[in-house]
């Protein structure tokens, strides 16, 4: 029985982990957008950036989601807030 403890709470652990990483990876795409609109991330290095978050582009493209339109307002408000004056 006190064998099975350490088994679950590594599992769980891992299943937060991820859940964690992909919460950070889908957050910090609004950041990144703000920061390539005012100039901060060099063009030679958004290109990188924008393959990195590919992913997060394509689901937005291609499903229907009732996320779509707080992502995108999450973007707008990052691009504002990061606007150089």
């Amino acid at each position: 029985m006190s064998t099975d403890q350490p088994n679950q709470s590594h599992a769980t652990a891992w299943v937060v982990s991820i859940i964690g990483a992909l919460v950070l990876y889908v957050g910090s795409a609004g950041p990144v957008s703000g920061l390539i609109k005012n100039g901060t991330i060099p063009e030679s290095q958004s290109v990188l950036v924008i393959k990195f978050y590919a992913p997060i582009q394509w689901l937005y493209d291609n499903t229907p989601t009732p996320l779509r339109d707080p992502l995108n307002a999450y973007e707008v408000w990052w691009i504002n807030a990061l606007d150089k004056p």
